[in-house]
Order: structure tokens, then sequence, then C-alpha cells
């Protein structure tokens, strides 16, 4: 239900966004090439964006070998899905990406 997922992560986009500085504290995320693809709940793709660049992720449009993870929402991109595959990056779903969020 996208209201009941809306509510899990609201929150921290919130604190995210309006949080003085980054926070010092490694995050799953940190430092890694991340890729999205399909719609990942209530989020635009916008908001995906921002939490994950705040949460120390680096954003990349299309996976390649040196992207480190590529979340999957529904309605993906088969073509990115089959290059992650191809190029050995975890692939983490959606209720996964939400409950690394909420950790």
């Amino acid at each position: 239900n996208d209201k009941t997922e809306e509510k899990l992560w609201r929150p921290l986009l919130k604190e995210l966004r309006f949080g003085a500085e980054k926070s010092e504290e490694k995050t799953y995320f940190a430092d890694k090439k991340v890729a999205y693809t399909g719609a990942l709940g209530a989020m635009s793709p916008n908001d995906v964006r921002t939490m994950l660049v705040l949460l120390g992720a680096n954003v990349c449009e299309t996976v390649t070998v040196d992207t480190d993870i590529l979340i999957v929402g529904n309605e993906p991109s088969g073509r990115q899905i089959a290059r992650a595959l191809e190029y050995k990056v975890k692939v983490i779903y959606e209720q996964e990406f939400l409950e690394l969020l909420n950790m």
C-alpha cells in the first residue's frame, strides 16, 4: 500500500532534507554507485534521488560495470536488470530498500 510505505520513508526524507549536514555515520548506501529502475511506491524519482544522495550514494542513470547496487521498483526496465545480472551488480527490491531506509 503506497500510503503505508509513505509513512515509512516520508519522515526520513524530511529529516535528511532539513538536517544541517549529512550524517557522519556511514549508511548502507554511502560511497556506493546506485541506480534505480521502476516506480518505488509513492516516492517520486526526485525523492528517491535526493534520499540516496543524502545517504551518501553516488546515483547513476544506468547500470554499468562500476554500479554497486540496482534498486528495482514496479514496472522496471528489463534492460537495467539484465545489465545488473551481467555485471554482477547487487539487486535490491523495493521492500528491502524501504527496510534499509528505516534501519
